[in-house]
């Protein structure tokens, strides 16, 4: 079993595990560890805001305390209690403070 390293020494050490191990974007990384306001941009234009991220694999990620701007897909509004998982090949961009901060 890999060893994980002690996390809890720096915030550049704990980003820069995630980053390495699931190979994530900088942002995308740091949002795992330091929750705050980070936005992703999708391909389909949507953009999603978000306040923290949970690695799941090198594929995708579980974003919580997520707000669409759009809650609703071909009429269902959509329940974001617990999250939404994406896929990150669906993702162009990630950035941290959207709105300032």
């Amino acid at each position: 079993m890999e060893e994980r390293p002690n996390l809890t020494r720096t915030m550049e050490d704990a980003v820069g595990w995630t980053r390495d191990k699931y190979k994530y974007p900088e942002v995308l990384a740091k949002s795992c560890h330091d929750p705050h306001s980070y936005a992703v941009g999708m391909r389909d234009g949507r953009i999603i805001y978000y306040a923290s991220a949970k690695p799941v694999s090198e594929r995708s990620v579980l974003l919580l305390e997520v707000q669409l701007l759009e809650p609703t897909i071909k009429g269902f509004e959509l329940n974001l209690n617990r999250g939404i998982e994406i896929l990150l090949e669906n993702a162009c961009w990630f950035v941290d403070a959207p709105i300032g901060g």
